[in-house]
């Protein structure tokens, strides 16, 4: 009967520790989400007052000044940001994006289930101490 308690206790504790890591998962994902919603909201709104300040500036005289560089400097800042977000958000979902159409696959896929473009192999990674043998070499 102990066996049982002691089979039975382990069983716990394996599926509340399987539930805490997919949780912690999940919770990242929800975080990243977020995250990348945000960001893509400011850079909307950055877009938007580009656009104000570049219609308001040819409507006038046909020149843009300081306030737009600084604008395009935020977005290009808020263009960096995303791509980080998505890419860490990737990882954590576990998924490539496809160079084709964009859509996210499984990291494990050869095909987009979207688009059908092939992935390519992740290149084989190569000590960088490795010595390449030549002919010039040999001698």
């Amino acid at each position: 009967m102990s066996d049982f308690w002691t089979n039975l206790g382990r069983k716990v504790n394996s599926v509340s520790s399987s539930a805490a890591k997919k949780v912690d998962s999940l919770t990242t994902i929800a975080k990243l989400n977020l995250s990348l919603r945000e960001k893509e909201n400011d850079l909307e709104d950055c877009f938007e007052k580009i656009g104000s300040l570049v219609y308001d500036k040819i409507k006038k005289s046909y020149e843009t000044d300081e306030e737009v560089a600084v604008c395009i400097d935020e977005a290009e800042k808020l263009l960096e940001d995303i791509a980080k977000i998505k890419a860490d958000l990737r990882r954590a979902k576990k998924t490539k994006s496809c160079p084709g159409c964009g859509k996210d696959s499984s990291v494990e896929a050869k095909f987009c289930s979207v688009c059908g473009a092939k992935f390519e192999e992740p290149a084989e990674e190569t000590p960088s101490d490795a010595v390449t043998v030549t002919e010039e070499t040999k001698e």
